[in-house]
């Protein structure tokens, strides 16, 4: 008798604490802002876009950018012979790296004379906090170097106290992937920093 009490009281519990966590009703809509340099909902968007959270990469460990770039429709990322760090080749609705551009927080990388291969197969994806593709003709808005598509990719920022994490991986053929980062926010100063070597 005395268990079927217990049983049924852990039944109830969890019933509480499980109507305690339902999600919100208020959650945010994923935005762009390579779409038209200004934020605006994706699904509200005519152009053609993708945009994968931060959370979502690490959730699919994809530790390499050329990895994430891969998940998404109309894109093809390499790097010669699949080494680690060799220079990398960006494919963006059938057109070569030289016609995508790559653009950081912002800020554009490369161009035409000289493009982002050797970014493009070394960058890991642990600060990031989203990776956009806008996919097609994007001329209008970021230049002649932006007729197959352009890559956005967001860093993460600080806050709160400030936190340290280490981390070791080794694998086969002497692989191994080390990193030390801290992220957080003194007065003013958010930030967020990643070392690391593979």
């Amino acid at each position: 008798m005395l268990s079927t009490h217990v049983v049924a009281g852990l039944l109830v519990a969890g019933q509480v604490s499980a109507e305690e966590v339902k999600p919100s009703d208020s959650s945010l809509e994923t935005t762009t802002i390579l779409a038209s340099k200004f934020a605006n909902p994706v699904d509200k968007t005519v152009s053609s876009v993708s945009v994968v959270s931060g959370e979502e990469i690490d959730t699919k460990q994809q530790t390499r950018l050329v990895d994430a770039l891969n998940d998404l429709a109309g894109v093809q990322a390499l790097s010669i012979a699949g080494q680690t760090g060799a220079p990398g080749t960006l494919i963006v609705r059938g057109l070569p790296t030289k016609y995508n551009q790559v653009i950081v927080d912002g800020v554009k990388l490369g161009s035409g004379l000289n493009p982002v291969n050797t970014f493009l197969a070394a960058s890991q994806t642990n600060q990031l906090s989203s990776l956009e593709i806008l996919r097609g003709p994007q001329s209008v808005l970021y230049g002649a170097d932006a007729a197959g598509g352009v890559v956005g990719l967001n860093t993460r920022l600080g806050a709160n106290e400030p936190s340290f994490s280490l981390m070791g991986e080794v694998g086969s053929f002497n692989s191994y992937r080390l990193s030390a980062a801290s992220q957080g926010q003194i007065q003013d100063l958010q930030y967020a920093i990643e070392v690391g070597g593979l």
